[in-house]
């Protein structure tokens, strides 16, 4: 974890910046968003995420902690971590779940150096450096956030099942290009294997993907039916926004 001053002066610094609150769920959830901004891909990975009975779960890349403050804001029984390898963006995460009253333990971690070793949990979730190494970014801090640098695709989804428990569950997010490979790594380890397409419109091809995969599970591969996300003037549809505003979760 970082240090009690080092948290204090970010926090400090975060306290500044009230201009750069979001709201979602119609302000239940406030998060400060500063060098990098969450969407709703955010939303709806965090809504996907049912631990609702208790467990452990695991948010890795964690960013400005978006996904594992939503994820236990659905699941307060919950025990919830998110690691990156950020020490700011861990700091911002911090301070959200400060924000919103809820207990998340958020750790500084490079997971190439397989942090966690001891621990296992019942769901890892994560939204993965999609874009391969070379793809050119405005920022640093984006191109840590969707950017291949020094781990691979495989090293990064075959430490998140490495850190999932027995017949528990991964979940991913990610770009339609990069299915095949993430399908791959995971049918090493998992089964019940689904994805769930996210529609930008009802005659689209989805572009992004949402993955569940069960490990240690003989399940057989599934293709869910998804959400369209907008309708045909552009606005959100209502099955979307009974995520995104209402706060409910998401149904594989």
């Amino acid at each position: 974890m970082l240090n009690n001053c080092r948290l204090s002066r970010y926090f400090s610094r975060m306290d500044n910046n009230t201009n750069n609150i979001d709201d979602f769920f119609q302000g239940k959830i406030k998060l400060l968003q500063t060098s990098y901004k969450a969407t709703s891909d955010a939303v709806f990975l965090g809504a996907a995420v049912d631990c609702r009975r208790g467990g452990k779960i695991l948010d890795v890349g964690t960013g400005n902690g978006a996904v594992a403050v939503i994820a236990a804001y659905h699941n307060p029984l919950a025990e919830v971590t998110g690691i990156d390898i950020n020490d700011e963006q861990i700091a911002n995460a911090a301070y959200n779940a400060e924000l919103n009253g809820l207990s998340v333990r958020f750790l500084p971690s490079d997971i190439k150096k397989n942090p966690l070793k001891k621990e296992s949990f019942d769901i890892v979730v994560s939204n993965p450096p999609f874009f391969k190494k070379g793809t050119p970014s405005k920022s640093d801090v984006k191109k840590l956030a969707h950017h291949e640098d020094n781990i691979t695709m495989t090293e990064w989804v075959g430490f998140c099942v490495r850190r999932t428990k027995y017949q528990g569950y991964v979940y991913l997010l990610t770009d339609n290009a990069r299915v095949p490979e993430i399908i791959a790594v995971l049918s090493e380890k998992c089964g019940g294997i689904t994805l769930f397409p996210l529609y930008a419109k009802c005659d689209a091809t989805p572009r992004r993907f949402i993955i569940r995969a069960r490990k240690e599970s003989r399940e057989p591969f599934a293709l869910a039916r998804g959400l369209i996300l907008h309708d045909d003037n552009g606005g959100f549809t209502a099955e979307a926004n009974a995520v995104l505003r209402d706060g409910n979760f998401l149904r594989f």
